[in-house]
């Protein structure tokens, strides 16, 4: 039961982080007095860190057989990143912070979601309620960062995300390391073609190719 409910805070305090930096890191970029081709290039960074990382993550976690492990290494390097946004050293610093932020971030969720299969033993009723604590955490930080912006400023955005990040560092490393069995099964790469024979796997795929049209 513990493991469980360290697992619903981290989801938590993961999309509290994301509710924090998605709808108002444009607007503290801008109070930085970055110009839009700068806030446009930060962005397109931290969008493609989101496609790249992933994968590297994965093969790291693979190679290691220790997805928590993974997952840990990856909070802490995407806080001290993201601790460069706490002093104005410029534009190049934010560059240099938000893309390490940005690739070490992406470690997270998809160890966090191994965990959380495997310590719910693939119960998806349990892993709904797990998760929704990720969707709580998204809602309170978009509502109580805007009225915290509204009376201190988009220059308080830094403090309040790393506070989410240091309670997500915290959790992280309450999550107990997975069995090495379970790390082989869990990172065991499945070729594509196999992928494209799983019926949900096209059905998902499908699904976001109608989306994107």
């Amino acid at each position: 039961m513990q493991t469980i409910r360290t697992l619903s805070l981290s989801y938590l305090a993961y999309f509290a982080v994301l509710g924090a930096f998605v709808p108002y890191i444009a607007m503290f970029l801008d109070h930085r007095g970055l110009n839009s081709e700068q806030i446009g290039t930060l962005l397109a960074l931290v969008t493609g860190m989101r496609i790249i990382g992933p994968n590297l993550w994965g093969l790291l976690a693979a190679r290691r057989n220790d997805p928590i492990g993974v997952m840990r290494l990856g909070a802490m390097l995407a806080t001290l990143g993201w601790c460069t946004t706490l002093v104005d050293y410029g534009y190049w610093a934010l560059l240099l912070g938000l893309a390490v932020y940005s690739l070490c971030w992406t470690a997270i969720l998809p160890q966090l979601e191994s965990a959380a299969f495997y310590y719910l033993r693939n119960d998806t009723a349990r892993y709904s309620k797990v998760r929704s604590g990720g969707s709580v955490g998204y809602i309170l930080l978009v509502v109580g960062c805007g009225v915290l912006l509204e009376h201190f400023g988009a220059g308080a955005l830094p403090l309040a995300a790393l506070l989410f990040f240091t309670a997500d560092a915290g959790l992280f490393v309450a999550v107990a390391a997975l069995p090495t069995a379970v790390c082989r099964h869990c990172c065991r790469a499945a070729a594509f073609s196999h992928l494209m024979a799983a019926s949900a796997f096209c059905g998902f795929y499908d699904g976001g190719v109608f989306v994107a049209g």
